[in-house]
């Protein structure tokens, strides 16, 4: 029953919820130098502290999802700071998309709304 209530819920959400955390994925899939620039990025904001990978979004399972949505919360500001400088420096209509919805406190909402609760980060 779980499962079904969250695959409802991702489907009746907004879709730039699921299309954030789809094109963030997709980001960095495919490229070894936008890791790279992430993760010194990160490193710097984090002292030391090495990013984790974020995940592909999967339709089917639940945790899935969850683990999914909670390794972009945890690197949420890292994130957008990230896709900002990337639309500055490259000039990336996709990498603006993604800055403007990581910017937009409602997709934030979103998210923590979708995160399940035995989920949750101990210091929200």
């Amino acid at each position: 029953s779980i499962q079904l209530c969250s695959s409802y819920a991702m489907r009746v959400l907004p879709r730039n919820v699921e299309y954030q955390i789809s094109q963030t994925y997709a980001w960095f899939s495919h490229s070894t130098l936008r890791q790279q620039n992430y993760k010194q990025l990160y490193e710097t904001i984090n002292v030391g502290e090495a990013p984790l990978k974020i995940l592909q979004l999967s339709d089917t399972r639940w945790l899935a999802v969850s683990a999914c949505l909670n390794r972009v919360l945890d690197q949420y500001e890292e994130l957008r700071l990230h896709f900002q400088l990337a639309k500055d420096k490259d000039r990336s209509y996709s990498a603006e998309i993604v800055f403007q919805m990581y910017s937009d406190p409602v997709n934030k909402l979103y998210l923590l709304f979708l995160q399940p609760p035995w989920s949750k980060r101990q210091t929200e």
